[in-house]
Order: C-alpha cells, then sequence, then structure tokens
C-alpha cells in the first residue's frame, strides 16, 4: 500500500509536516476495509448456512 510504504520510510522522531492528515486517512481506509471484510464474512456464513439447509 502506498500509505504504508510512505509511513515506513518518515524518521520516528521528526515525522513529515502534516503526518496527522495521513494517518487519519490511513485510519478511515482501514475502516473502511474492516467493515469490508467482515460484510464479506457475514455473505459467506449466510451461503454456506443456505447451502447446508438444502
Amino acid at each position: 500500500m502506498p500509505i504504508n510504504a510512505g509511513v515506513l520510510a518518515w524518521s520516528a522522531g521528526a515525522p513529515p509536516h502534516g503526518w496527522q492528515a495521513v494517518i487519519r486517512r490511513w485510519e478511515r481506509l482501514d475502516t473502511v476495509r474492516t467493515w469490508a471484510a467482515a460484510a464479506a464474512f457475514a455473505c459467506f456464513l449466510g451461503g454456506a448456512a443456505r447451502l447446508a439447509s438444502g
């Protein structure tokens, strides 16, 4: 991920100007990714239950 690669290049002692905005964006995208994964898993479970019930 481009954000991860950019953050890994930061110096812990002197983060770049505007680093808070980058972290907020990363957190927002991570939240979307987590909810999408949870929704996909719920769909999988629903489909598996439907197949199991005949």
